[in-house]
Parts: C-alpha cells; structure tokens; sequence
C-alpha cells in the first residue's frame, strides 16, 4: 500500500492536505532462465551434472602472489559476442557477464524476442572496472612521466581502451546487454560488494511483485584473476592465505576468503506473463529480506532471525535446505554458521551448503550465482549431494523450498526464500 499527500488550492486560497492511497498487487514472481558461469562449469545444467559427482573445487596461485584463486575454465565468448573488437574493448569482466546474460536469455527462451525484450528490465550487481596492469606498469617504469605530462597523456590517450574509465561503473555492462540482445525496456545498476548483488535482485524482484515490469533479466559478473582485487583485499587482511580448506575449517587460523571468478544472470518473470508464453518455470520466488546491522558481536544471529520472522509468515511448507554464501572471513562466518544451524533446526533439519568452498567468494555476484544454484536444485526437485567440494558424498534428498543467505565480509545480511511451483 501506498500513501502519498497532494497539495490543493480551494476557491479560497487555502491550502487543502489530500491522502491518497493506492493498493499496489502483489504479483506472482517466478524465475525462468539462469545462466552459470564458474570454475567448474559453464552453463547451470553442466553445473548441475558435475555436481551429481565427486566434486574437487579447482583452487590455483595467481601469479607469483602465493595467493589463490578460483579461475575460470576456457570460454568461447563468441557464441555470445560475434565481433572480436567488441570483447576487445569490454575487457574480461565486461565480457563474461554479456556472454551469461545473453545464455541466461536462451534459457528462458527469450533471445532474439525483441517483442518481449523491448519491455523487459535489466539490473546488474557488478564490481568496478579492470586495470589495463601491462600498460600501467609500462607506463610507471618510465621515468619520463615525471617529467613529460604531455608524453604521459600521448600514451594514456592512444593505449588505454576507450570504456577503461567508463568500466567502472557497471551501468556500462547493463548497456552492453541492451545494445546487444534488445534489452531496452529500462536499466538500473548497483555496486557496492555483497550487498550489490542483493539489491540488483531486490530490484528486479520489486518491479515485476508490484506492476511495474513482466520481465527483468538480474544478474553480474566478478572476474577474480585480477592483480588489482588481489592487492585490495590482501592488504586489507580479507583474503585467505594458506593452503586450500574449506570455509567452515578456515577460522582455525583466523579466517579469510578465496575469491573466485562468477557469473550469473536470472530471469525473472510475472507469472501470468510466463504462462501466456507457454514457458516452464524453474521456481517462486517467495520473498527476500535484507539488513544492515552494525556489526556488534551477536548482530548477524539477530539480523538473520529477523530475517527468517519476515519470510516464516509466507507459510510455505515441504522439505527445505539452506545455500549459504558465508564468505569465510572471520568473525562473519562463525556467526552466520551458528545461525543457520539453529535456523536449520526450526525448519526440520535442513541441510546447509557453503558455496564459498566450491566456488570461491564473488563479491556482489555470489548472492546471485547461489540463487542460481537454489533455482537450478528446485527445478530438479533435489538437493545436491555434495557441499561444493566435500569430497565426502551424501543422499541426495528431495528439496521443495531452499532459503540462500548472504552475510557481507564487513557488512550487509541477507535470506531469499525459493520455492517449487507446488510450496
């Protein structure tokens, strides 16, 4: 419900204070196509089918940094981006997120649409942009540029790629999208670390629950093998620098996080709108709840059962399981990980997923990837019987509604609540 006051003037010159209120429908949000890029896999069925087995999370150095990432595996970003001028100038982050928005939307079978795509949304939770790092350390190895500002400019001005100052913004990754596949019904943008990737989809989520769009395409892209990120968080103490463990076992020696190369990109769709298009939905999206505690010791227990109160009230029933993007940065994920166990006893014993283990920690994206994840698990109807990198297996078991947190590094706390069409 909305209430707005308006302002009139009667015949008299006063001023008259008239209360408007508008009921808003809520209208029914499923998800329609998803897309996953990861180092395990390309495409969310491949996820799906390498995840059915053993799973070893592919961990390597970057570099000579002795830290370590998750990669990316080889892609053939021109299945997506015909030109090779184009991926050129998008640079890596640009790239992949164009190449999995345009697979998110053949998933959904709306490439090519334009029909549907001229009225459709796109909303993109991303990090800044790439340093141009051979050029930067060319142009610091030469001592001329303390004293030449004209050469230094000359050389800035004919080497650097013309989007290098515009790629920081992820406005111009949204705009690629909608050049390039017909996504022109609107855009909106955010940027901002964990909490980025839960607004870009709260975006999306609120316009087509109140009317205001049938379709909107949510996703974002991280690239991790990037020197400039590494130093960011490395200097900041964030990024975990020992041997490969699993999240859950990194607190022992003070906790930290491998950052790993992520794309995803969801469809979102009102549900009279897919039906009249015949397309079959992956899963409901029963509702998100997000926060911003201060971070004083017990506030991420407390935020996240708050949370839980405002989702609880939807009444869905039927077998759950919690996917958690715990980052493995201390005191963040010790705290998250006691509240989900409780939460997990409140709602029949389910199951928690780390997917920082298996994936690595993608900034604003992994919110989003692990959406794509609980959307892919709630299309098979089953969860996945390993936890991103256990090499030890378990049953898979039937799943009909998945909850997926989001508890930011330094800040920002979050529960999405999926469901089946049946929940």
């Amino acid at each position: 419900m909305l209430a707005s006051t308006r302002r009139a003037k009667c015949k008299f010159g006063a001023v008259l204070q008239i209360k408007l209120v508008t009921e808003v429908p809520h209208r029914d949000v499923w998800i329609t196509g998803v897309c996953l890029v990861s180092s395990l896999a390309d495409g969310a069925e491949e996820h799906w089918r390498l995840l059915q087995g053993t799973y070893s999370p592919l961990v390597t150095e970057h570099g000579d940094t002795g830290l370590l990432v998750h990669p990316l595996p080889p892609l053939d970003f021109s299945s997506e981006i015909s030109n090779a001028m184009d991926q050129k100038r998008m640079g890596r982050l640009q790239t992949l997120g164009v190449y999995t928005a345009g697979r998110a939307l053949t998933s959904a079978g709306l490439k090519g649409k334009n029909d549907f795509l001229s009225r459709a949304a796109v909303i993109v939770g991303c990090a800044g942009g790439e340093r141009d790092i051979a050029l930067d350390e060319t142009i610091f190895a030469d001592a001329a540029r303390f004293s030449d500002a004209a050469l230094l400019n000359q050389r800035l001005s004919a080497r650097m790629r013309p989007s290098m100052f515009l790629s920081q913004l992820p406005n111009l990754l949204a705009g690629h999208i909608s050049i390039l596949f017909g996504v022109t019904g609107g855009s909106r943008t955010t940027m901002g670390e964990e909490l980025a990737g839960v607004n870009a989809f709260k975006i999306g989520y609120q316009l087509i629950a109140d009317g205001t769009y049938d379709l909107a395409l949510v996703g974002g892209a991280f690239n991790a093998e990037r020197m400039d990120l590494l130093l960011l968080y490395g200097f900041g103490q964030y990024l975990w620098q020992h041997a490969y463990q699993p999240v859950q076992n990194r607190s022992v020696r003070g906790g930290g996080y491998i950052l790993g190369s992520l794309a995803a990109f969801l469809v979102l769709e009102e549900a009279k709108h897919a039906m009249a298009r015949c397309v079959e939905p992956w899963c409901r999206v029963r509702g998100l709840s997000a926060h911003q505690s201060r971070r004083a010791e017990g506030d991420v227990a407390r935020t996240l059962e708050q949370a839980w109160n405002e989702l609880e009230r939807l009444g869905t029933t039927g077998p759950a399981g919690i996917i958690s993007g715990a980052t493995g940065a201390s005191p963040a994920t010790e705290e998250e990980m006691d509240a989900l166990v409780s939460l997990s006893s409140r709602i029949g014993g389910a199951r928690i997923w780390e997917s920082g283990s298996g994936f690595g920690h993608g900034m604003e994206v992994s919110f989003l990837f692990n959406l794509g994840l609980a959307a892919l698990a709630l299309r098979h109807g089953r969860s996945y019987p390993t936890n991103f990198g256990a090499h030890a297996r378990v049953d898979a078991e039937m799943v009909s509604r998945l909850l997926v947190t989001s508890v930011g590094h330094l800040s920002g706390e979050a529960i999405t609540l999926l469901s089946t069409m049946n929940s």
